[in-house]
């Protein structure tokens, strides 16, 4: 897999992501990349360099007035697969945990790193999923899960169950989570 950096101004948002990015992400976003680099390179595709994932990373290098941007070109996807991938990656990261032990461990190890403003909340929300708030569609997760957001999360979440609930999107994303 090659970086290639491409600037940001040769870089095209797909206007169907459905990943919701609010303020307070893109400004946690911003700290990480201030604190550690900019060290996850988007994922584009095709003649316009259109994002297929890494839009939040993308608003946040755009505020940081980046001129440019780690990318690898995702080409070998059919603009099918693009579509998919993006709702794929997005949704995957909604689904996972952290383990709480082992991340105290961590966090008490390290002096110095103030971890809410790097998206690490003080008070992290758990959730024990075993349906997604999906029940009324009929389908549920093959395991149960445990989700830690912290407020805008939790809220991007929700306002996320609600798109896929509105727009009788449940099939997609049935198939997406392999149910």
């Amino acid at each position: 897999m090659e970086i290639v950096n491409i600037k940001i101004s040769d870089l095209t948002l797909y206007e169907n992501n459905a990943k919701i990015h609010n303020p307070g992400q893109i400004q946690k976003i911003k700290n990480s990349i201030k604190e550690f680099g900019m060290n996850d390179p988007l994922g584009v595709w095709g003649d316009t360099n259109q994002i297929v994932e890494g839009h939040g990373r993308y608003y946040a290098c755009k505020e940081l007035n980046y001129t440019e941007i780690p990318c690898i070109r995702l080409d070998h996807l059919t603009d099918e697969q693009r579509r998919a991938y993006c709702i794929a990656h997005n949704a995957t990261n909604l689904l996972t945990g952290l383990d709480k032990d082992i991340l105290q461990i961590e966090m008490d190890t390290l002096d110095g790193y103030n971890f809410e403003d790097l998206g690490v909340p003080e008070g992290l929300i758990n959730m024990e999923l075993d349906n997604a708030g999906f029940s009324e569609q009929g389908f549920k997760l093959k395991y149960p899960i445990t989700v830690i957001f912290d407020e805008d999360e939790w809220q991007a979440f929700e306002d996320y169950k609600k798109s896929i609930k509105m727009n009788n999107d449940a099939k997609a994303f049935r198939k997406l989570l392999g149910l």
